[in-house]
């Protein structure tokens, strides 16, 4: 039998084995075998319904934060150091997607109905045999798909055996996992051809999902220093901000090019020069910007979020660079950050050389520049850091906190747009509301739902979409309707005048209800996640053009005291200039001595107290 043994090939020994071994293999026997994929476009189905139900996943709540520790661990870690590299969190949605899929018992790749924010998930798979009173604490599982680094090179993307797990847990944007197990009785796999007896089998789910073709899975660099928020607060070598944590955070942000970094750990490039970082220079470097076929111009620039990738100077991502400014780097910014952290507060401290200086901030909509404060002094009109908010527009204004990746920006706007225009005609079609759709009519006589505004009449107000962290940022939408509309021409058959109101905007109570309550809409449509929904507020404070209009009134005032001093004296010299008349003192005199006469006849009245009876 062994001489027989040893004349067959490997595998037909091993088929062998496997077939006397009664349950497979035994415990002494362990194999394990893992496997990736990522999922693209998918889409949301009934994500409300879904969310209702109970999450499930056989990790608990020590294993999830050993998952978590470990993979932020060997994210901060990576050879060569990634300048980009987010901070990972837990996401409930991802891991009952993933224990769902492991209690099918497969060894395939697959997702049940999305019911996660994201558009596109990660997937790595671990299978090993083990008993049932031993599992996984995913800890292992982790450390076994980045153990795939040793076939990676990071410089040329080269791989000489499998490396697509090891990618996707170090992918810098992708920012969510979610993990769940199962141990099966059996676990099939192409389509049941193979199986394994008494096996676990771990599933992990990455949002968003990376191992794009091509791509390396992060950027190399200092940590911190390129983060995707444009804030390079960090946490163990990793894009983290400080308000999310008490424990140890420093601001790695470096501004080049003579950038300032301001005290949000952000940075406001010089002219010519842009990125988180202002290591970008401003210039059109793709063959369709301004070309007629191409990208004729700044029109086009929300079509693809390749046009104002490669064409960044056409789409006002930053500004052409001003040729009488020079750099001097003895005198550029120099900073190294410290913290100290006391009673669970965390407070970021900048240590600045003394040979630094503040670069000047480019001041935008009238605002001027104050060297001692590195800030921008807005006129009464505007507000923000660089004074690119309109406050009438931020008065009507309402606030969209959007969770998502903001570089996907360019393509939800158009959505966004549309979606506002049609909740707003929807909300104004109400009783309740036209009135402050279309003043100054004040009843709905006409029962159909009639057109009032579309895209062509939402905007979004200056200066944003605003990043808030590394995953989410704010946008800010105004409505502008039209002078005439069908709702507020038709919409009142009882009066014919048209929309008549010095308003250019739309209520912000009826935007802020329209909005409200179509936070479900929103979210399934755009595939976003809403966080919340807040009225812009206009900033108070003294400003430049609140200054100057308080000199203009003292001016006015003081000349009004001018005015009435000299009427005064005129009046003065006019009633001495009448005295002096021939016959008018006499006559005057004659008139007095009369109007006394005249009084003395009169009988006293004592006045009467008033009475409150």
């Amino acid at each position: 039998m062994a001489a027989l043994m040893l004349r067959l090939p490997v595998f037909v020994i091993i088929l062998i084995l496997l077939t006397f071994c009664e349950g497979g293999l035994s415990a002494s026997e362990k194999k394990y075998v893992t496997s990736n994929k990522s999922f693209f476009n998918l889409k949301e189905v009934n994500v409300k319904s879904h969310r209702r139900a109970k999450r499930s996943t056989n990790f608990d709540s020590a294993d999830i934060t050993a998952i978590l520790n470990r993979h932020n661990e060997l994210r901060g870690k990576v050879s060569p150091e990634a300048a980009d590299m987010k901070y990972m969190s837990w996401d409930d949605d991802l891991a009952t997607m993933a224990q769902e899929w492991s209690d099918g018992c497969e060894f395939e790749h697959g997702n049940p109905t999305n019911i996660s924010p994201f558009s596109s998930i990660g997937q790595n798979l671990w299978l090993g045999t083990g008993s049932e009173s031993s599992p996984p604490d995913g800890t292992g599982q982790t450390q076994s798909w980045y153990n795939e680094v040793q076939y990676y090179t990071f410089s040329n993307m080269a791989c000489s055996h499998v490396c697509g797990h090891y990618t996707q847990v170090v992918w810098s944007s992708s920012y969510t996992v979610g993990c769940g197990r199962t141990f099966c009785s059996t676990v099939t796999w192409d389509d049941g051809a193979n199986q394994w007896n008494n096996a676990w089998l771990v599933t992990c789910n990455y949002g968003p999902a990376g191992n794009y073709a091509g791509t390396q899975p992060y950027t190399e660099g200092s940590s911190c220093t390129q983060c995707d928020s444009g804030v390079g607060q960090c946490y163990n070598n990793l894009c983290r901000l400080c308000s999310e944590h008490d424990e140890e955070c420093v601001c790695n942000t470096v501004c080049q090019n003579c950038g300032t970094r301001l005290s949000n750990c952000t940075c406001v490039c010089q002219d010519g020069w842009y990125g988180s970082d202002c290591s970008t220079y401003c210039e059109d470097t793709h063959s369709y910007c301004w070309q007629n076929p191409g990208w004729p111009g700044p029109a086009y620039c929300g079509f693809h979020p390749a046009v104002p990738v490669g064409c960044p100077l056409m789409c006002s991502v930053c500004n052409a660079e001003d040729p009488d400014f020079v750099c001097d780097a003895a005198q550029a910014s120099s900073e190294s950050p410290s913290v100290t952290t006391s009673q669970g507060v965390t407070t970021l401290v900048t240590i600045q050389s003394t040979t630094s200086t503040c670069a000047t901030l480019t001041c935008q909509n009238g605002g001027t520049f104050t060297s001692d404060g590195c800030e921008c002094r807005c006129t009464s009109e505007y507000q923000g850091d660089l004074c690119q908010h309109a406050k009438i527009e931020v008065e009507h204004g309402v606030l969209i906190h959007l969770i998502h990746d903001i570089g996907d920006w360019s393509l939800i706007r158009p959505y966004l747009l549309d979606l506002v225009g049609r909740v707003v005609t929807y909300v104004c079609n109400k009783p309740l509301y036209f009135p402050f759709c279309c003043p100054p009519k004040t009843q709905k006589s006409n029962s159909e739902t009639l057109s009032y505004v579309d895209d062509s009449h939402v905007d979004i107000v200056s200066g944003y979409p605003v990043a808030r962290d590394d995953s989410s940022y704010w946008v800010m939408v105004v409505v502008r309707p039209p002078v005439t509309s069908d709702l507020c021409t038709l919409g009142d058959q009882t009066s014919r005048r048209k929309r008549e109101t010095d308003e250019v905007f739309l209520d912000q109570d009826t935007l802020y209800n329209a909005i409200q309550n179509s936070t479900t809409q929103m979210e399934q449509e755009l595939n976003v996640t809403v966080g919340a929904i807040e009225k812009g507020e206009v900033e108070e404070g003294s400003d430049v053009g609140e200054s100057t209009s308080v000199w203009l009134v003292l001016v006015i005032v003081l000349l009004v005291l001018i005015i009435s001093s000299a009427s005064a004296a005129l009046v003065s010299v006019f009633y001495v200039f009448i005295k002096g008349i021939p016959g008018r003192k006499s006559n005057k005199v004659n008139h007095e001595t009369e109007k006394s006469n005249t009084d003395s006849e009169k009988p006293t009245e004592k006045k009467q107290p008033l009475s409150f009876d």
